[in-house]
This record gives structure tokens, C-alpha cells and sequence, in this order.
């Protein structure tokens, strides 16, 4: 994603989740997924939302370049 200028990436991990990293945020209440992506048990979940609003959302595993793929064709 990095040769992606307008876009920014970030992980968002379940609480007790220890990463070192300035892109992970840890939902230590399990807000984000509750907002973002309901009562979803699966992991590996990824929402794209774009400036207008729109948004491409997935639930379960994934490849990795299955994101820059749908980037592209927006």
C-alpha cells in the first residue's frame, strides 16, 4: 500500500494484542468491530472506505493483493 500516496492503512487488532506498531490499534472494547463490522466472529476482516462515504467491506481471510486490486478499479 505504501506506493499508494492518498491512502493510509491501518491494522485494528482485538484487545490483549501486543504489536509495536504506530498502524495497529488495539479495540480494546470491541468498539470498532461492533461498528464497523457487527457480531462478525471471523478474523481477518478489512473495510476500504473511501473519502465520499462509500465503502468495500469483507469478512473472513483474504489474500493481501486481493486490496490494491479493488483499489484500482475504484
Amino acid at each position: 500500500m505504501k506506493k499508494y500516496k492518498n491512502i493510509i492503512q491501518y491494522y485494528i487488532v482485538e484487545q490483549m494484542y501486543n504489536y509495536k506498531s504506530k498502524k495497529v490499534v488495539e479495540d480494546k472494547n470491541g468498539e470498532i468491530k461492533k461498528l464497523l463490522f457487527g457480531n462478525a466472529d471471523f478474523c481477518g476482516n478489512y473495510i476500504i472506505i473511501e473519502p465520499n462515504g462509500e465503502y468495500i467491506k469483507k469478512y473472513g481471510e483474504y489474500q493481501q493483493d486481493e486490496i490494491p486490486k479493488l483499489i484500482k478499479k475504484r
